[in-house]
């Protein structure tokens, strides 16, 4: 019963669920930036960062306005972020990585999305949920 009504408000509030959820990535910007400073130093990672959470800012607002082309650019990102996740977890489990509290709330964070992304990007695909999207060239 409660998956029935978790279904139903996901469709009928796609636009911002989408759009929350895509919030999420901002973790993983940060995570990059922490990468980043220890490869070059904190100017190019705090200007990748600037850059990444622009871009993201823009992404976000478009989510929500309902544009097909946000949620195929979308779709296209959460695939993305699910084989770098999947690849990232096994390597971490399997290699048995150096734990650390960093290694902890990046592998975290990754499990967090992975599982968000999963059913969203199914939710993306449906018909009923491609037909609400507006489309750019409809006359």
């Amino acid at each position: 019963m409660k998956i029935k009504k978790t279904s139903a408000f996901i469709r009928e509030n796609i636009f911002a669920v989408t759009a929350y959820c895509a919030t999420l990535y901002y973790m993983e910007i940060i995570s990059l930036m922490f990468t980043m400073a220890l490869l070059f130093g904190k100017t190019p990672a705090v200007a990748l960062g600037l850059i990444f959470s622009a871009v993201l800012s823009l992404h976000i607002i478009l989510l929500n306005s309902g544009r097909n082309a946000s949620r195929i650019m979308h779709l296209f990102l959460m695939d993305l972020h699910a084989a770098l996740s999947v690849s990232s977890l096994a390597s971490f489990w399997l290699l048995g990585s150096q734990v650390n509290a960093f290694n902890i709330v990046q592998i975290t964070v990754r499990s967090v999305i992975f599982v968000i992304e999963l059913p969203l990007i199914f939710a993306l695909t449906d018909a009923l949920i491609i037909s609400r999207y507006k489309k750019e060239n409809a006359a």
